[in-house]
């Protein structure tokens, strides 16, 4: 994921299709070659010793890099939010339960979130707002926890 665009297809060069980076890298476990195809077109695409990756995810663990630059200061000067985030950011790279259960909990939020809005229609809705709830407090928990570990 680049640190300065928010879409793949803003790394693309102009005029051209796609983009592939590739790297050859180890860990203590043992040696990797992995590539990563970006494209105007199409999901990216990320496979790891000629095997393709079913998520993003899979390379989560076996390649960890540290980028300093210019915007990482806003973890400083900017509020709390920016924190979280950068704490997110870190914590995805280094435990994939985590990255699952950041995952959920924000399907929850949202889903909830509907839900909130749907209510003003549809007051029979209320009813499943605590089943909600308690898997909001469920993830939440082992979020907040992995946080104050990693902190």
């Amino acid at each position: 994921k680049s640190h300065r665009v928010n879409h793949d297809f803003e790394m693309i060069k102009d005029g051209e299709e796609f983009a592939r980076i590739e790297m050859d890298f180890s860990n203590a476990e043992r040696d990797f070659n992995a590539s990563i195809v970006l494209s105007k077109k199409q999901n990216r695409k990320i496979t790891v010793n000629d095997i393709v990756a079913a998520r993003n995810s899979d390379l989560i663990g076996k390649f960890n890099a540290v980028l300093f630059s210019p915007e990482d200061f806003s973890v400083i000067k900017d509020g709390p939010s920016e924190r979280r985030r950068f704490v997110d950011m870190e914590l995805c790279q280094l435990d994939s339960f985590y990255l699952y259960n950041l995952n959920n909990y924000n399907k929850i939020v949202n889903q909830r979130n509907k839900l909130l809005k749907d209510v003003y229609d549809r007051k029979d809705l209320m009813e499943t707002l605590d089943i909600w709830d308690l898997q909001l407090v469920q993830y939440g928990n082992k979020i907040i926890n992995r946080r104050n570990i990693f902190i």
